[in-house]
């Protein structure tokens, strides 16, 4: 057969669809763009202030405070998903949010409070946060406070609020303005390899996951490796003084007013044991130039027992399950609250026995309760035996995700493989004994995402791979573990000193995820016969949700780009 010249018409024509093909999507992209910048310049809806009703107790106020908001969440800013659900929740558990002047008022006059009282804020002042969360204020008719860092208003980086924007945002009624401070720095920074920084802008500190200790720039001295300061009292006080100074010089000169509230970095810090001359050179400014301040983070409830200036928030984190939030809501306020299930049909295939689970594509998303285990037993599983299980450890890094196999409610007998903290850990236990491990592998360094986990439990042995690599082989399992449940569980785990020096407020709630997992009878043959649960998405569902994000990750590309 004659081979086809380059430029036929055959050619041209594939050339022209392909063509075609990447204008219309451009025109797509570029037309979702275009509505979403629509939305953010013409905000003609007004916020309605809420009328009080009688007979409501004064059961304080609950504060959540967003770092920041991207379309499909990053590390650390959310997914507007997440926003959308969590502010949802919200509503529907009758919260109503309040205003500055409202805590102001509650405080000094003894103004009553809405029974379910929620203050909403967003941090560090960006543009995508005020793009996203705009039609979900709409939607609840909620109000939110926007912080920024002086520092950035007026300069050239374009993903930050600047104040005219500010001012048209307060204008309808749903923003009102807050700061974060003048800048981002940290100091005193030591690393996990021994390296210590005394300085670092918010640009230069980008692996903060690694240090072992830092603080914020106006938390301390300035010290050297050895903790001895590098400047006396007065250069010290010379230097959070010019901090101040010109965070309240720029809010004049740009916004023409101070914003009434202050969320300090670090939060729990001050007032918390640190060093008494740097806390009085804080303390003096925050108290000429601020109406409150929202000093302390990891707890929700402010009551009236609280402080103007020693307020606290709780900033939910991108890792959050939405049950996690709800489970925080309900430890601090006392008050029941409605965890979320997901897909129904999924959730009719297991029980759970502490904690809350939440259903979705391809996963299971258990959450503990504060400083205990979650749990949740796959239904009809009491007579699981022969076993070849998959699936993919999703948590994040900071918590134990346990698979339990062969186990009872009781936990008096099983055979467990754990997930604590990068660490591997395969361990066996008989009624009436110790327990027993066989195994601990630590995960290689620098490995922080997804960890799939393959066995293979056929009689009184076990097969483990761990990311595709071998690491048990026929190892011997005691033959009185012989039958029981397949579970899986999840526990926060305890801060050790160091971090509890950066973070001593540290959530003690953990979200297991777990996904794509199948569970699969051996046979008397030991091959693989009967699926006794899978999760795993497959034909048209499966279809569907790649194709969703792939579209996801073209929408957040032409974002970036335009």
């Amino acid at each position: 057969m004659k081979k086809k010249e380059p430029g036929t018409v055959l050619d041209i024509t594939k050339k022209n669809r392909r063509k075609n093909w990447r204008t219309l999507v451009q025109f797509v992209v570029l037309g979702i763009l275009i509505a979403i910048l629509i939305k953010a310049v013409f905000n003609w809806k007004q916020y309605e202030e809420i009328a009080l009703t009688d007979g409501q107790r004064d059961k304080g106020f609950i504060a959540v405070s967003y770092f920041g908001v991207a379309r499909t969440g990053t590390d650390e800013l959310m997914d507007k998903k997440q926003i959308e659900e969590q502010l949802r929740l919200l509503k529907e558990h009758g919260y109503s949010t309040i205003s500055q002047q409202d805590i102001i008022d509650y405080y000094l006059n003894g103004k009553e409070l809405p029974e379910k009282a929620l203050f909403l804020a967003f941090e560090d002042g960006r543009n995508d946060s005020e793009l996203f969360v705009q039609p979900y204020l709409e939607k609840n008719n909620f109000k939110a406070t926007m912080l920024t860092y002086a520092n950035k208003m007026g300069n050239s980086e374009s993903k930050f609020i600047q104040p005219k924007e500010l001012k048209k945002m307060s204008k309808t009624g749903y923003w009102e303005t807050g700061t974060n401070g003048y800048r981002l720095a940290y100091i005193n920074i030591q690393d996990k390899n021994g390296n210590y920084f005394p300085l670092k802008d918010q640009k230069e500190f980008v692996d903060r996951k690694d240090a072992i200790y830092y603080t914020h720039y106006l938390m301390d001295f300035i010290r050297d490796s050895n903790e001895i300061p590098l400047e006396n009292k007065e250069q010290m006080e010379s230097r959070i003084s010019t901090d101040y100074e010109l965070m309240k010089t720029t809010y004049l000169d740009k916004l023409g007013y101070i914003p009434g509230v202050y969320m300090i970095m670090h939060a729990n810090s001050l007032y918390n044991g640190m060093n008494s001359l740097v806390q009085n050179a804080n303390d003096q400014h925050i108290n000429n130039m601020f109406a409150m301040h929202f000093n302390r983070e990891g707890k929700l409830l402010n009551t009236a027992s609280d402080t103007l200036m020693n307020l606290t928030r709780v900033q939910p984190k991108p890792y959050w399950q939405t049950n996690h939030l709800l489970m925080k809501l309900q430890f601090d306020t006392g008050n029941q609250v409605r965890f979320v299930t997901g897909n129904k049909n999924e959730a009719s295939n297991w029980n759970t026995l502490e904690g809350a689970t939440e259903f979705k594509a391809e996963t299971v998303a258990l959450t503990s309760p504060p400083g205990g285990e979650g749990l949740v037993e796959l239904n009809n599983g009491e007579s699981f035996s022969d076993t070849k299980l998959s699936l993919i450890l999703s948590g994040h890094k900071k918590g134990n995700q346990f698979i339990y196999l062969r186990s009872n409610q009781e936990k008096n007998k099983f055979i467990r493989i754990s997930l604590k903290e990068q660490v591997i850990i395969v361990e066996q236990k008989e009624v009436g004994e110790e327990l027993e491990r066989l195994l601990a592998y630590s995960l290689p360094e620098g490995h922080d995402g997804k960890t799939k986990v393959e066995l293979k439990l056929q009689g009184n042995s076990l097969d483990l791979y761990i990311n595709g690599v071998e690491l048990l082989n026929n190892e011997p399992i005691s033959p009185t573990i012989r039958e029981g449940s397949l579970m899986l569980g999840a526990e926060a785990v305890a801060p050790n000193y160091k971090e509890a020096r950066v973070d001593p407020n540290r959530d003690l709630i953990y979200d297991g995820v777990f996904e794509q997992i199948t569970a699969q009878q051996i046979n008397a043959e030991g091959k693989p016969g009967q699926i006794q649960y899978t999760n795993v998405l497959n034909g048209w569902q499966k279809v569907m949700h790649s194709v969703q994000k792939a579209v996801d990750k073209t929408i957040d590309w032409a974002m970036k780009v335009f």
